[in-house]
């Protein structure tokens, strides 16, 4: 478990991923990513899709990562 001063070092990001799968049908996911500071875009999507999708051949069709807070 991250000790509280390493959770206070990330920002929690609202993620959204749709992809295809190879035999057509469309999934998607959602949930908070907690990024240190630092992290690219790229970076997470591919941590995103990783999580969700491991080593499956995939299209992504829509990936959104917007802070998690109003």
């Amino acid at each position: 478990m991250p000790t509280q001063a390493a959770a206070q070092q990330t920002t929690d990001y609202h993620y959204i991923l749709t992809v295809q799968r190879q035999n057509g049908i469309a999934s998607t996911r959602s949930g908070v990513a907690h990024i240190p500071p630092g992290s690219t875009r790229e970076h997470v999507a591919g941590q995103v899709v990783q999580e969700h999708f491991p080593n499956q051949p995939i299209a992504v069709l829509f990936f959104s990562l917007e802070p998690n807070q109003l």
